[in-house]
């Protein structure tokens, strides 16, 4: 019996230190703090075309024992997922499994004045994970472009420069459909009755605004500027204004063009942009303006001028007046100026 009682008692002892040593390695592998940075969160950005160890390798800066997370991944039978994931300090390989399987987080996108729809590409696909050329292919898809009667002069008009909350992994169709719906949502009743005051379309009231940020940075001036375009529009005046025809230069020139002053000689150039040659506005807009300036147009100042100058004395404003003959001494006094300032081209 003795014997019995001291077997059943080394069973019983061999048992506690099985089940301790269980218990000390369920909470190492499952329930311990495995991270190892500072920060009260940090993130893991997993494309579409990760696998398993490209996670890891993200994973392995922040994880103490990566091993452990290994095995937690296996037995939970962890499959990847493309998105942001949260890391936050403190977690354990359990809280880290499901953090990567069920919290894809949003983020933020922005932008704000762009040149075009290729630089607005660019700036994109920095902030998610979509390169910039698949971007800019998807906002120029013909047949996108047909169904919502745009072409490839017309679409930077749809892109209003905002912050927009995405999933990183958006496809770009996700993302060219968010983007035309704030477009979309943006022209409320109100806005189409102001067009409509205007005779405008959508795509004018754009084109309008970005000749208008071209030519000037000054938001204090820029419903002043569209009060004198309209004027002009109104009374059948070309607009001739000169952001347009350094842009249809841009547009025929096989290099990069960067041009700070227009001559006589380029208001020549044969191009539907050129607004010296032609009447009324341009086929489409010449960048991509902020909101503020599409707001400037559709609150335009009501004034008597129809002309204006880049003032000298006053950087990145301009001199208005109502008559050719006051506009052609505010325009002399500029081009002497910039003839002191060595700048003729």
């Amino acid at each position: 019996m003795k014997n019995r009682s001291k077997v059943l008692v080394a069973v019983a002892l061999l048992g506690l230190v099985i089940m301790g040593v269980f218990a000390y390695f369920f909470n190492q592998i499952i329930l311990a703090d495995n991270t190892r940075f500072k920060e009260e969160v940090k993130y893991v950005y997993i494309r579409k075309s990760d696998k398993f160890s490209d996670v890891l390798d993200q994973l392995k800066p922040l994880i103490k024992n990566i091993e452990y997370l290994q095995i937690v991944a296996d037995k939970k039978k962890y499959q990847i997922k493309s998105g942001k994931y949260p890391i936050e300090k403190g977690m354990n390989n359990n809280e880290i499994i499901n953090s990567l399987r069920s919290r894809n987080t949003p983020v933020n996108v922005q932008f704000n004045y762009e040149k075009n729809v290729r630089s607005l590409s660019q700036t994109l696909s920095k902030q998610i994970a979509i390169d910039a050329t698949t971007i800019y292919r998807s906002f120029t898809d013909s047949i996108f472009l047909e169904k919502n009667d745009l072409n490839r002069k017309t679409v930077s008009a749809i892109f209003l420069p905002n912050t927009y909350e995405v999933y990183w992994d958006v496809t770009a169709e996700g993302l060219r459909d968010r983007l035309y719906m704030e477009y979309d949502n943006f022209w409320n009743a109100e806005r189409e009755k102001k067009l409509e005051s205007l005779e405008f379309s959508k795509i004018d009231a754009s084109t309008l605004a970005s000749i208008v940020r071209k030519e000037t940075s000054q938001l204090e001036e820029a419903d002043r500027i569209a009060g004198v375009y309209i004027n002009r529009l109104e009374k059948g005046i070309p607009l001739q204004a000169d952001p347009t025809v350094i842009f249809a230069m841009q547009r025929q020139s096989e290099k990069p063009l960067e041009i700070k002053r227009v001559l006589t000689e380029d208001l020549k150039i044969d191009s539907p942009y050129n607004t010296y040659q032609n009447r009324g506005l341009p086929p489409g807009p010449i960048c991509i303006p902020e909101i503020s300036y599409l707001k400037a147009v559709l609150n335009y100042e009501q004034h008597d001028y129809y002309y204006f100058a880049a003032d000298p004395e006053n950087p990145g404003f301009h001199q208005f007046a109502k008559t050719l003959r006051q506009h052609n001494i505010n325009a002399r006094k500029y081009q002497r100026w910039m003839n002191q300032q060595k700048v003729y081209r």
